[in-house]
């Protein structure tokens, strides 16, 4: 390279860029754009902790020849000292002070500015707060690599919980992004072109009607507002969230009625309340804040899913165990249920009611989705929303679980009236 050289450089193709190595100073380029003629800019490239990183040192003329060599082997001294200069020169000129630049810091920043609209964000700052920050938290951002990721990632999965494992990896893999492309507090995403490190099968679980009936007796001897929460989960065919974190305000009349808000597929949606479930609500304790299924007089809503889950699957062994006893068998022979999720209750109902005779598309507004028969054109052209046919399958499955159950709705009136009284 010479000064004559570099004045005389043409433009790249358009959509396209050449780089012009210095065989001068080791790993000093100058990468030249369709729109640079007679210029370019100057970087260097180098490996630290075994990965390739890449320091823009300025533009051509600005910078001239003997400034850029001068540049990249100072750089390129930093490296053999250990430094990382990509990586220095970010900080440098990060608005962050110096005490925020840890893990900790970063991720709490993240939760404020990129996470504060997502429905989830308390589950994703919970999920943080458990399994991530404990370890790396008090690290330097800059310093955390892949190996520090996948032992946060084997650590969770060596406990059996693979799928919590890849959702972590999931919401680490976005804080990462949001790191290197939005913030600009990180020259190179750790977790780049990495792959979840567990496979994921697809569940495919739906209980007997037998089954069902046993999980129901199992929520009926369930203190506090969960196993309420169960049964109404199992009557509606709704998804978690939208019964766990139901208000007073969101009964009204004979549904659930719930904001885009509060959906998945961002779309208002009218929960049919049958009998039954009117029931159930009418029976929970009446409190003074807004959600219905809560422990903190209605403040907040229920939280502790795992553990009384762990409890649901305990009464049920322990039910089994006495119909065992009262029947005289053998103790020994009492089997467990097999696993079940609360979601396993949604695609249940869905697989339960297929019977009915009913046409896919209501059976999908029943359950809220947007996919399937009325994905695509047919979504935004044909906006019929089906709700006599949706409200005739929920009273009709409603009944099933009845049958099922042995439970009887008292007085559909008072049962009204009880709840008027409870959103008073």
């Amino acid at each position: 390279m010479s000064d004559k050289y570099l004045k005389a450089i043409k433009p790249a193709p358009t959509g396209k860029r050449i780089e012009i190595r210095d065989t001068h100073t080791n790993g000093l380029s100058l990468r030249v754009g369709d729109g640079d003629e007679g210029s370019g800019t100057w970087t260097v490239v180098y490996r630290h902790q075994g990965k390739q990183r890449r320091l823009t040192l300025g533009r051509y003329p600005a910078v001239s020849l003997d400034g850029a060599r001068k540049a990249a082997s100072k750089a390129l001294d930093a490296v053999t000292l250990g430094s990382d200069p990509a990586a220095d020169k970010i900080v440098a000129r990060t608005s962050l002070p110096v005490q925020q630049r840890t893990m900790r810091k970063a991720v709490e920043d993240w939760l404020k500015r990129d996470q504060s609209e997502n429905r989830r964000s308390t589950e994703v700052e919970r999920i943080f707060n458990k399994d991530v920050l404990p370890k790396l938290g008090d690290r330097a951002l800059a310093d955390i690599t892949r190996p520090d990721i996948v032992a946060v990632i084997d650590a969770i999965s060596d406990r059996g919980a693979k799928i919590a494992a890849n959702r972590t990896q999931a919401h680490m893999r976005r804080f990462f992004r949001w790191c290197v492309g939005v913030r600009g507090i990180l020259a190179a995403d750790p977790m780049n072109l990495m792959e979840f490190q567990n496979a994921e099968k697809e569940r495919t679980r739906a209980l007997s009607d037998s089954e069902l009936a046993e999980v129901w007796r199992a929520a009926s001897v369930e203190p506090g507002p969960f196993g309420s929460a169960v049964k109404l989960l199992m009557v509606t065919a709704a998804r978690r969230d939208e019964i766990i974190s139901a208000t007073k305000v969101e009964v009204q009349g004979d549904n659930l009625v719930l904001s885009a808000e509060r959906t998945k597929t961002d779309t208002p949606r009218n929960i049919p309340l049958t009998p039954l479930a009117q029931q159930i609500l009418a029976d929970l304790p009446k409190h003074k804040g807004p959600y219905l299924f809560s422990t903190t007089n209605g403040h907040k809503p229920f939280s502790g899913v795992s553990v009384a889950m762990t409890r649901l699957r305990t009464n049920i062994m322990g039910l089994r165990a006495r119909d065992a006893q009262a029947a005289g068998r053998d103790l020994s022979t009492v089997a467990e249920m097999p696993h079940f999720t609360l979601h396993d209750l949604r695609r249940s109902a869905a697989s339960g009611c297929q019977p009915f005779g009913v046409m896919p598309v209501v059976i999908e507004q029943w359950l809220g989705h947007e996919s399937g028969s009325r994905s695509g054109i047919v979504r935004i052209y044909q906006t019929y929303k089906y709700e006599k046919e949706v409200r005739a399958l929920a009273e009709q499955w409603s009944r099933h679980v009845e049958s099922i159950t042995g439970t009887k709705v008292i007085d559909t009136e008072s049962t009204s009236k009880n709840m008027e009284e409870s959103s008073e």
